[in-house]
């Protein structure tokens, strides 16, 4: 009975306020841009995040697969140093999947996530080459990264709250220990980003 009231409620609700994906525009709520970790202090230019495709009712897998990934999308961050012009640090396209109870973040920040999304933020050249086989089974080494909790619902709205990483790992950082961690595929590959930005994204 709850069930049906539940589904002629949403047939009676205008089409544009019924969301069964995460497809659209994500406006930043809140930004932080970090450089190797730490908070930089520079202006947020712009986070533009788009989602083109991705499944109905927030399917989500046990664990991430970048072969299988579904969640399609493109992401860029600009920044404005002080007294400089606005760069661009993070652009690409998104390949990525929702995945159910698992860990966002690393070190002390890690949380457990009902649902996230998870995925990497390559060039077009690598994404063509993903689309065209589906059978990679690892990101290229110059991916991005993206942790993003989902949380709320198709009535009220979702928020998507986490990290976007940029390709770059810190000049400190030792490449060894990084290559071991796109290998293993761990998210954050236990290194600092050049560039990454804390966010919490809401619909448009």
């Amino acid at each position: 009975m709850v069930r049906t009231i539940a589904l002629i409620a949403l047939l009676a609700m205008p089409a544009a306020a019924v969301n069964l994906s995460l497809k659209g525009v994500w406006k930043a709520t809140f930004d932080q841009a970090r450089y190797c970790g730490e908070p930089a202090p520079v202006a947020m230019e712009q986070v533009r995040f788009d989602i083109l495709e991705a499944p109905f009712w927030h399917i989500g897998v046990a664990s991430f697969n970048y072969s299988a990934a579904n969640v399609i999308g493109s992401v860029t961050m600009r920044v404005r140093p002080e007294g400089s012009h606005p760069e661009t640090v993070i652009s690409g396209l998104l390949v990525g999947e929702l995945v159910k109870n698992t860990e966002i973040g690393s070190g002390a920040t890690a949380k457990t996530a009902g649902l996230a999304l998870k995925g990497y933020i390559v060039s077009q050249k690598d994404y063509g080459a993903w689309t065209q086989t589906k059978k990679l089974g690892a990101p290229p080494n110059d991916a991005g990264e993206v942790e993003l909790e989902v949380s709320g619902n198709f009535f009220q709205g979702y928020t998507l709250t986490g990290i976007i990483r940029s390709s770059e790992a810190c000049s400190y950082e030792n490449p060894l220990r990084a290559r071991v961690g796109e290998m293993t595929g761990h998210f954050g590959r236990n290194v600092a980003s050049k560039w990454s930005a804390h966010v919490i994204l809401e619909q448009k």
